[in-house]
């Protein structure tokens, strides 16, 4: 008995173990104030449904004052021209050209998908991100 309840907790601490050792690149709050950026002021959004009300311009601004300090090594040129790049995380994406119409998830990692056009989701581009929400190549 004794032996399972040890397999068990070493189980649990080489699985957490591994989950830490992945890195994570932003937090649930630092995910927030994507969000509340990306939402838009005025535009209920994500965050103004979780809220019930919609986000306005000077917490946007704050959201985004707050991630340009905690971020710096951020590519905060490209996002303000609407670029992506590789070796962009995923809430830099967010921020350069919103959500994505859909999302495909594989085991090697993301794939979202922009629709461009007006009918049909064609032309579309694609982002590919790996395992870690970092982007490694797009269309």
């Amino acid at each position: 008995m004794m032996r399972g309840i040890l397999v068990c907790f070493f189980t649990i601490i080489i699985l957490v173990g591994c989950a830490d050792m992945r890195a994570v690149q932003h937090t649930k709050h630092e995910d927030y104030l994507v969000m509340k950026v990306v939402s838009g002021a005025g535009q209920v959004g994500l965050v103004g449904i979780a809220s019930g009300r919609a986000v306005n311009e000077a917490e946007q601004n704050s959201a985004l004052t707050q991630l340009r300090a905690k971020h710096p090594e951020w590519h905060w040129a490209s996002i303000a021209q609407k670029e992506i790049s590789v070796g962009m995380t995923d809430a830099e994406v967010l921020l350069s050209w919103g959500q994505p119409h859909r999302v495909n998830r594989a085991s090697y990692g993301n794939q979202w998908v922009y629709c461009r056009g007006l009918r049909n989701c064609i032309p579309a581009q694609y982002v590919y991100f790996d395992n870690m929400g970092t982007v490694t190549a797009w269309n």
